[in-house]
């Protein structure tokens, strides 16, 4: 067991004030690593700032009292993983402290082929793995000392068998009942393994874990991403090692005792919203159902995470090996990521075309992918590329050239934030703190590839399709129209609002089991306001906790989505006022009548579909896109209210409680006007997507080019 040593140095769990306290800092623990009050408590049986004189906790103060009484400390840990602290410890003690680890058992794993484990039950789970494809199982196992209730195993096996993801599940004596309800052709359920056997076979993709310090070690060694679920004791704060200083993984739940749903179980294991591509192939599909074949090429984890969506029979899944680096870790290094895009996926997918029963006609590829281009050139296949995000942020990355020679990069932060760039055509103009976050950093390396890709290889392909609307961004769309010798079609708004006519014959409910939509059904017309700030990329903690307070006295209705922090924000903050969940199906919630704003990161799929809605926006962006979609909503298309620039300055309580009441006074004139705005927006996109609109008369116009 890895003892919680820096648990010791501060004994507070609130402030004289009352105060959700902020993070706390620990001495050896850099300033990036402080933790908060959360990340040093347990379940109520345990550990807790709280509950400092109980038996368990003094025994552990008296341990650590005499360790300064031996003659050497050892650790079973790496120094490289924890150099700060190892440090401060050396200095601090007139002994050697020694770190020694992994302490685990490498030195066995050459005996794998003469000796080949199998289960209690007799069941061979090492041949099983070997069946499967490289990284698509996810290992799920909880400790062997201390173990979750039987209910919530329950949850996690039916979350598990729900998700459409291959797994192998440890599940210890309750193996046999869990293996009778949940266990189908997707995975094996054992009473135990060879764990460090099971996480260094290729075909395990991830580990599903209750962070007990040599599991997380041996994962280490294996080189898992890992979903963390931590029971109590030193697992809490080896969670959030994990998954907020290493950046390695993801909390599963914080460290309260509710139980975590087989819902949210399977969005996580499934994580990701429906890809704008799939809504485009749906719609392809419905125009053309009986002659159009769509075959839809992902790798074998993303046919994990949206396999088990609904589709037409005319769309099918293809699957290539992963050979991209894991969505559970990609964000921790997209350089990486994109060079495997690049160099990795060509292969594969060749190889595909070679295998297909039918001939492609064309093929429908991502602007990121530039070597697509050059797959169709050589088959004699028309290539449409396809654009995700506005096509504002697209003409800024194409005409990078006119930002270089007008000497607009590299951009000067923050000497030259507010200069003004008027030159990019369609474009109204713009500051240069408005151009996408990845403009901004210090190292140019990951926008150097980006715009390598793009400018040089989408002039080659024969259509450029974008998830817009003529009208909402039409000026730009036809400077773009004017370059290119090609098709340029914008068929947006890309997102399920086919789904929402199955509003009454099957009504969500959030991971957590609660009822949202029976709960805006009982509020007044456009009262609440609905917060979520994306899946893949976050808020700190610290942040989520100001938007959290700050909605909290802000005397507004709110539902707040907070992921893997809704349970902590919950218990902080949650009042009759507002609803935390951990997941919703937002696009139901924003057409929903009584939801009257939306306070949103600017994610180009959330936007378009606040669109959709009508919704006025608070616009409050993280990275990447959403800094000029912020601008776009904000000062463009007039619909919103900037929460914040692109600084990473905390944004305080009060200043948001101050904002959201204003934002959703029906009596605030700006309101008003915003209100208005966004009528006449959600108008444009209604009609673009109806008989005679704009994005419908391009989706003929597409059918017809590639059907000729």
């Amino acid at each position: 067991m890895r003892l919680p040593c820096l648990c010791l140095h501060n004994r507070k769990s609130r402030n004289d004030g009352g105060q959700h306290p902020g993070p706390i800092s620990i001495p050896f623990i850099r300033p990036s690593q402080h933790l908060s009050p959360s990340d040093l408590q347990s379940t109520p049986s345990t550990i807790s700032l709280v509950q400092l004189q109980s038996t368990r906790t003094q025994y552990l103060f008296d341990v650590i009292s005499k360790v300064p009484q031996a003659q050497y400390l050892l650790f079973n840990s790496v120094f490289e993983l924890e150099p700060s602290v190892m440090d401060a410890l050396q200095a601090t003690f007139p002994f050697p402290v020694y770190s020694l680890g992994p302490l685990i058992p490498y030195f066995n794993l050459h005996h794998h082929n003469s000796s080949r484990p199998t289960a209690p039950n007799g069941v061979d789970y090492i041949e099983w793995l070997d069946a499967q494809p490289r990284s698509s199982v996810l290992y799920v196992s909880q400790g062997s000392f201390l173990s979750v209730s039987s209910a919530q195993m329950d949850e996690i096996a039916a979350g598990l068998h729900s998700s459409g993801v291959k797994y192998l599940l440890v599940a210890r004596d309750k193996a046999l009942s869990v293996k009778e309800s949940f266990c189908g052709g997707l995975g094996m359920v054992v009473p135990w393994c060879d764990q460090l056997k099971v996480l260094c076979h290729p075909s395990v993709g991830g580990f599903f874990t209750h962070c007990g310090w040599n599991s997380t070690v041996e994962s280490f060694f294996a080189g898992l991403p890992l979903l963390a679920f931590p029971i109590e004791m030193e697992q809490v704060s080896i969670s959030k090692l994990v998954a907020e200083d290493w950046k390695i993984g993801w909390k599963v739940k914080g460290t309260n005792g509710d139980l975590v749903r087989r819902e949210e179980i399977a969005e996580l294991v499934r994580r990701g919203h429906i890809n704008p591509m799939m809504n485009l192939c749906k719609l392809l599909s419905s125009r053309r159902n009986d002659d159009i074949l769509v075959t839809f090429v992902v790798t074998e984890e993303w046919l994990g995470l949206i396999g088990s969506e609904t589709k037409p029979d005319s769309i099918r899944f293809v699957t290539i090996p992963n050979v991209l680096p894991s969505e559970l870790v990609r964000a921790a290094d997209m350089v990486s990521f994109i060079d495997a895009v690049l160099t990795k996926i060509e292969e594969p997918f060749e190889g595909i075309l070679d295998r297909l029963e039918v001939p492609a006609d064309v093929i429908v590829a991502d602007s990121f992918l530039p070597w697509a281009v050059d797959v169709g050139r050589r088959r004699n296949i028309p290539v449409a590329s396809f654009w995700p995000m506005p096509v504002t942020v697209f003409s800024m990355f194409y005409h990078f050239d006119l930002l270089a020679q007008n000497r607009h990069f590299p951009v000067e932060f923050p000497e030259r934030a507010e200069v003004t760039v008027d030159n990019i055509p369609g474009l109204s103009p713009f500051r240069l703190s408005d151009l996408p976050g990845i403009f901004h950093l210090q190292n140019q390396t990951l926008l150097q590839r980006v715009v390598e890709v793009q400018v040089p290889n989408v002039p080659q392909a024969q259509y450029l399709l974008f998830n817009s609307v003529f009208e909402l961004e039409s000026s730009v769309i036809d400077a773009l129209q004017a370059t290119f010798s090609f098709p340029v079609y914008a068929l947006g708004p890309l997102i399920p609002y086919f789904n929402l006519q199955y509003h009454n014959s099957a009504c969500p409910t959030a991971p957590n089991g609660v009822d949202y939509l029976e709960w805006l059904d009982s509020q007044p017309q456009s009262s609440v306001l609905y917060v979520s700030l994306g899946s893949f990329l976050s808020v700190s903690s610290a942040q989520m906790n100001e938007i959290a307070a700050g909605l909290h006295s802000s005397g507004v209705k709110y539902l707040l989505v907070a992921r893997d922090k809704a349970s902590s924000v919950k218990e902080s903050f949650y009042g009759g006022l507002g609803m935390v969940v951990p997941w919703c199906d937002q696009l139901k919630v924003l057409c929903h009548p009584s939801v009257g704003g939306f306070f949103t990161h600017c994610g180009w799929n959330s936007t378009v579909e606040s669109f959709f809605a009508g919704l006025p926006l608070l616009a409050f962006p993280i990275a990447m896109d959403q800094i000029p979609i912020s601008k776009l909503v904000a000062e463009d298309l007039k619909i919103g209210w900037k929460v914040k620039g692109a600084n990473d300055d905390l944004v305080r309580r009060e200043e948001i409680a101050e904002l959201v009441r204003r934002f959703m006074d029906s009596e605030n004139v700006g309101r008003k006007e915003l209100v208005e705005r966004a009528r006449e927006i959600r108008e444009t996109c209604r009609r673009a997507i109806g008989k005679g609109g704009s994005s419908e008369k391009n989706f003929e116009a597409f059918m017809k080019d590639i059907s000729k």
